[in-house]
């Protein structure tokens, strides 16, 4: 997920690995908070395959900036991103396919709308085995799990409203 977010963000600007820590953190915290050590080495890995540039800069007080820019193979990556598989991991599943909502403007209309088809056929499962398991639980199993069937519920709603904006 780490290298969908930094295509996205490079998508929108050139920014240096510090300013794209403070990025994902100002758009995408509630999702996820990555390191320094986790950005690092993710900026190399795109950057060895092609999928960024980068380019040093001395600032005015003589001290040197990596500043970072996605490429056209890139912007191709960042689309096939969008659109694949998504985690069978619940917990997961709904931070990542919220985040590759946000990106889906990227996506022409059909592959909104099948992003959108293939993310309600996963949620709709998840949601379906877990409601399944809650019937003979204990009473904070059932609550807890309850409340997360609920944001299953919400967010197959969710990608119902969306689907119908794209086709209506």
């Amino acid at each position: 997920m780490i290298e969908l977010l930094i295509l996205y963000l490079l998508n929108k600007y050139q920014l240096t690995m510090y300013a794209v820590q403070k990025k994902i953190a100002d758009e995408f915290s509630i999702y996820t908070k990555p390191g320094i050590g986790t950005i690092k080495p993710a900026l190399v890995r795109l950057q060895e395959k092609g999928f960024i540039i980068s380019r040093r800069s001395i600032s005015e007080g003589g001290r040197v900036s990596v500043y970072y820019t996605i490429t056209p193979l890139g912007i191709e990556e960042l689309k096939r991103l969008i659109v694949a598989r998504t985690s069978d991991n619940p917990v997961k599943f709904l931070n990542t396919a919220r985040i590759k909502l946000i990106c889906a403007s990227l996506l022409t209309p059909q592959e909104q709308v099948k992003l959108l088809d293939q993310l309600k056929i996963k949620a709709e499962s998840i949601y379906n085995k877990t409601a399944v398991k809650i019937e003979t639980a204990d009473f904070y199993y059932k609550m807890v799990t309850d409340n997360i069937l609920q944001e299953y519920k919400n967010f197959i709603s969710l990608l119902e409203g969306m689907r119908n904006g794209c086709t209506g």
